[in-house]
């Protein structure tokens, strides 16, 4: 997950893509804590 991210975030370098990237770390940080 982590490197699919760096990939977008090297693709697309505005703040659309640092948002999803900060909602894809939210949810996996959830998931780690429910896990």
């Amino acid at each position: 997950m982590e490197p699919l991210a760096e990939d977008i975030l090297h693709q697309s370098p505005n703040m659309n893509a640092v948002i999803s990237l900060q909602k894809i770390i939210e949810i996996q940080s959830m998931s780690l804590k429910f896990s």
